[in-house]
């Protein structure tokens, strides 16, 4: 039986040991596929909203965004200055979500009910 519980191992390091987990709440979550063949997995609902990638070639998760606990705080978006990257951005819960890969391959995503700090 899989492993119910993600193991995030170091934020931004590939390995065979992480995975997202099965999740509790993961309504709303969504995914896409990169220029390269790596599949992208916004797990929103999950505690901390995390942002996930799985390369098949490696068969490797890494854990790119988000936390590793819920709190009021971890679930709610950082909007930053729009155009501008910044690693403390998120885009908070999303619900209703789709998600695809522009020819630039930037991801956009868009959802029907956010939880966007007011």
């Amino acid at each position: 039986m899989p492993n119910p519980m993600p193991v995030y191992g170091i934020k931004g390091i590939p390995s065979t040991a992480n995975h997202p987990g099965i999740g509790t709440t993961a309504y709303g979550s969504c995914s896409f596929i990169d220029t390269s063949g790596n599949f992208y997995y916004y797990q929103t609902g999950q505690p901390g909203n995390p942002l996930w990638r799985y390369n098949p070639s490696t068969n490797e998760w890494t854990w790119l965004h988000g936390d590793t606990t819920n709190s009021a705080a971890s679930n709610s978006g950082v909007l930053g200055t729009q155009g501008v990257p910044d690693p403390a951005n998120k885009p908070g819960e999303l619900s209703n979500s789709i998600t695809w890969t522009d020819a630039n391959n930037n991801s956009n995503k868009l959802s029907a009910n956010t939880n966007f700090p007011k």
